[in-house]
């Protein structure tokens, strides 16, 4: 058995989006134990964001766009979902994603 869904949202923003802010900002929305908000130092996130696709310009961070990406971790399986895209189908992509089947020994499995 595996667990549910878990969101980790990026900020564009570390120099303004500090942990307390980022905590308010969040309570608009209420309390969801499976949302993980980061921020940290700019140079890591930019390395982060970096890594998954996303450019980030540091002097105007509302120019960005709006990445999710969809995974997996135990079938070792990830796609990007198109924001733009209807509910349904993002729906069915994310089901997709969450039916794969487990990788056996992650030794085995490229970096």
């Amino acid at each position: 058995g595996g667990t549910g869904p878990h969101l980790v949202h990026l900020t564009t923003d570390p120099k303004r989006d500090r942990p307390e802010r980022l905590k308010a900002w969040a309570a608009r929305f209420g309390a969801y134990p499976e949302w993980t908000l980061l921020t940290g130092a700019p140079a890591d996130l930019r390395d982060v964001a970096r890594r998954l696709g996303q450019a980030v310009d540091e002097e105007r961070p509302d120019r960005h766009t709006t990445l999710l990406i969809g995974g997996n971790a135990a079938a070792r399986r990830w796609a990007r979902i198109r924001p733009d895209m209807p509910p349904e189908a993002a729906g069915l992509q994310l089901a997709d994603l969450a039916s794969a089947p487990a990788v056996a020994d992650a030794r085995l499995c490229p970096a």
